[in-house]
């Protein structure tokens, strides 16, 4: 029996000279959200909290704290030290920010420690149903090379996934196009239905309400599997396109806070899947 397991054994026994481990949380858990309120981290952080505040006994609050592709919501907690401070992370400010800008206010491997992961959303290539005629990717491919770069496109900000899957998708098909960032989905996806964008290439959930009302049409994912939420729609083949798979990972400051089970690592950041095309 190693050391640690000992200790706990003695600590649950009440046997003298055992160190047992403080209680957590001891005050109100805050949840940041690096997203604007109506973001699918949004509703995952708003969910959690519903099953978090009675199970710790404790009140959970969600703080919405978009801006600069996420950095700044992280940033806050990276500095936090009040050890009750959690954050909704995405692969945005924790894998692609450090290689695309020079300086960055945290190191998301020292500062930021993985607690779990929530949840794992494929990002789909939906487009304005009112403008683009395409109903498949090959479709969508020759009327958007027949635009002669014209075409734009809405991401959820600079450095976001929605934003380097799709410029991953149009070096491959040989487009061109505008990017035009938006402060989180919900704005990235109304430009969409509005017909400010032609096309995104984002997670589904602020899409859907656009979708059912018939703004916007969906043609692929970027995942093997089509995401339940999606709905029943059918799907062609993959097409041989790869593409990022996007994953969440609750995180908290490294210090001050209690270390869970992960299987989070820096090196799995990245799955590549085959298109499937609706």
């Amino acid at each position: 029996m190693n050391r640690r397991r000992l200790i706990a054994w003695l600590a649950a026994l009440g046997m003298p000279g055992a160190k047992a481990q403080p209680a957590w949380p001891t005050r109100t858990v805050r949840i940041v959200v690096p997203a604007p309120a109506g973001s699918s981290l949004d509703l995952i952080a708003r969910a959690l909290s519903d099953k978090l505040a009675p199970r710790w006994g404790q009140a959970v609050v969600v703080e919405n704290r978009p801006g600069a592709g996420g950095v700044l919501g992280m940033d806050i907690v990276a500095k936090a030290s009040d050890g009750h401070t959690l954050a909704i992370g995405f692969n945005g400010p924790m894998a692609f920010a450090p290689f695309l800008y020079r300086k960055m206010p945290y190191d998301p491997v020292r500062d930021l420690l993985p607690v779990v992961m929530t949840t794992s959303q494929p990002n789909v290539l939906a487009v304005n149903a009112q403008h683009v005629p395409a109903r498949t990717v090959a479709e969508f491919v020759a009327w958007a090379r027949a635009q002669g770069g014209k075409m734009n496109y809405s991401s959820l900000g600079n450095g976001s996934s929605a934003h380097l899957t799709m410029e991953l998708f149009l070096s491959e098909a040989g487009i061109a196009a505008t990017h035009v960032p938006y402060n989180g989905s919900p704005p990235a996806a109304m430009a969409l239905a509005q017909g400010d964008a032609d096309a995104t290439f984002m997670v589904a959930p602020a899409l859907l309400p656009h979708v059912q009302s018939g703004k916007v049409r969906l043609l692929a994912v970027s995942s093997a599997q089509r995401p339940a939420s999606t709905g029943s729609r059918g799907s062609a083949p993959p097409q041989p396109i790869p593409a990022l798979h996007r994953s969440r990972c609750t995180c908290a400051r490294q210090t001050r806070v209690h270390r869970m089970p992960c299987n989070w690592r820096v090196d799995d950041r990245f799955s590549w899947q085959p298109f499937f095309a609706q």
